[in-house]
């Protein structure tokens, strides 16, 4: 257990007044090995393992399917780090507000293929994370497990 980090919350960016935002509530998997942080890298940047919330789907269930589908590797989804959301605007989808919900997880063995091909799961050292190009709440939400948050 990470002591007293699951109840802390952080806003990034501003909320916009008479902005219709998207939301998008989300679940991630902060996995930790020999210092190092496994992320998806993809085309359009690096991201936690994780994903946004099917309907009815809980924060555990989101986590474990989205790295089934990401990576092909079970997950044990341990204890809550701490929630996070971004006021933010997307070229092409226009204004969102992603609410990630980040907890600590073990990676497993690999059980299949990824279903998202352009997915890979790279290992980044904890003294590159800011350098790998996270989106702004889940750096902080690594932070706050590694150091310096």
């Amino acid at each position: 257990m990470v002591p007293g980090l699951s109840g802390r919350k952080m806003t990034f960016g501003e909320r916009r007044d008479g902005v219709d935002y998207q939301e998008r509530i989300g679940a991630y998997a902060i996995i930790l090995k020999d210092k190092c942080l496994a992320a998806i890298r993809t085309p359009k940047g690096y991201f936690l393992p994780g994903g946004e919330l099917d309907e009815g789907e809980g924060h555990v269930e989101c986590i474990v399917r989205e790295c089934l589908e990401e990576i092909g590797h079970l997950v044990i989804v341990k204890e809550p780090v701490c929630v996070a959301e971004m006021f933010t605007h997307h070229e092409e989808i226009g204004y969102l507000h992603p609410v990630g919900h980040f907890y600590l997880a073990e990676l497993k063995e690999k059980v299949k293929e990824p279903f998202e091909r352009d997915h890979e799961l790279v290992w980044i050292a904890m003294d590159g994370i800011d350098d790998a190009g996270f989106q702004e709440h889940q750096r902080w939400a690594v932070t706050l497990v590694v150091g310096d948050g």
